[in-house]
C-alpha cells in the first residue's frame, strides 16, 4: 500500500470512529416556479439528493502567497438515489448555477482560506450561455462575470471548512468545500423541503490535468484557470460542532474513494 492509499485509509478510519461527522445526505424538494420573481418558463417542483455540475475557476495567486478565486458552476442535472431526477425546464426554460468567491493564502504548501462565500443563482430563460475562464477572468458567454441583470440569488452560505488535494500520480486536483446554506430573503418558496433542518452545502470538485491551466505573469503572480471541471454537491445535516473539523479531512478521503468506485 503506497503512502497516498495509507493516508486515505487513515482518513476513512477517522470518520468511522466518529459517526457524528458522517453527516447524512438530505433529500430535498425545490420548486423553480416559486422563486420571487418566478423564473421565466420555470418547470414544476422536483426532488433530488445530489447536484451534478461543471466547474469554471479563475484564480490569481500573488508571489506573497495570497490568492483570490472566483468560480461559476452551472448545474447540469440532479440525481435521486443514484438515478437522474426529472427536472422539467432545467437547461431550457431556466438555468441554475453556483458562484463562489474565495480568498486565502498558500504558504509552504499549506492552503488557508480566509473566506469562501457561495451563492445559488437562478437564470430566467436560461440565457447566460456557457461559462469560460481565461486570464482576464471567468464569465458566462452572454452576460459578464456576475450573470445577467435579471438573475436571481436563491440561497447563500459562508465557509465552514475547505480542503485541497493533488494526486501526484495522475495530476488530478480535488477540492472539498463545506458552507452553511440558507435561503435568500424572499426565496423561501423555492426551498419546499426540508424547511426545518440546519443544512450544510458540501461540494466535491475534481479537475483533470486537461481542464487546468497556469499562466505566470510579469509581476510575479500566477493565474490559474479551470474550464469544465467536474463537480457534485449535496445538502447534509449539520453535525455537532466538535465534528466539523473532520469535514475537511476524513469526509474528503471517504468521498474520493466512493467517487473512484463509481458511486
Amino acid at each position: 500500500m503506497n503512502l497516498i492509499a495509507r493516508a486515505v485509509l487513515s482518513l476513512i478510519l477517522a470518520v468511522a470512529c466518529c459517526s457524528a461527522a458522517s453527516a447524512g445526505t438530505i433529500s430535498f424538494t425545490w420548486d423553480p416556479s416559486k422563486t420571487n420573481p418566478a423564473l421565466a418558463g420555470a418547470g414544476s417542483a422536483f426532488t433530488a439528493d445530489t447536484i451534478d455540475m461543471t466547474n469554471y475557476l479563475h484564480a490569481v495567486n500573488q508571489s506573497n502567497g495570497s490568492f483570490v478565486e472566483e468560480f461559476i458552476q452551472p448545474i447540469k442535472q440532479f440525481e435521486l438515489n443514484g438515478n437522474p431526477a426529472s427536472t422539467p425546464g432545467l437547461g431550457s426554460t431556466y438555468g441554475l448555477y453556483f458562484t463562489i468567491n474565495a480568498t486565502g493564502t498558500q504558504v509552504a504548501g499549506k492552503t488557508t482560506f480566509n473566506n469562501l462565500d457561495v451563492a445559488l443563482m437562478g437564470d430566467p430563460g436560461n440565457n447566460n450561455g456557457t461559462p469560460s475562464s481565461t486570464v482576464a477572468g471567468v464569465s458566462f458567454a452572454n452576460t459578464g462575470p456576475t450573470g445577467a441583470a435579471d438573475d436571481i440569488t436563491l440561497g447563500s452560505g459562508t465557509l465552514v471548512s475547505a480542503s485541497l488535494m493533488l494526486d501526484p500520480a495522475t495530476g488530478v486536483r480535488h477540492a472539498h468545500f463545506v458552507d452553511t446554506f440558507t435561503p435568500a430573503s424572499g426565496q423561501a418558496g423555492f426551498f419546499v423541503a426540508p424547511v426545518d433542518v440546519s443544512m450544510l452545502l458540501e461540494e466535491f470538485l475534481t479537475t483533470p490535468p486537461a481542464n487546468f491551466a497556469s499562466f505566470p505573469q510579469p509581476d510575479g503572480s500566477t493565474i490559474n484557470t479551470v474550464n469544465g471541471g467536474l463537480g457534485q454537491a449535496d445538502l447534509v445535516k449539520t453535525p455537532e460542532p466538535a465534528s466539523l473539523a473532520l469535514l475537511g479531512t476524513g469526509l474528503l478521503g471517504l468521498r474520493l474513494v466512493r467517487r473512484r468506485k463509481g458511486g
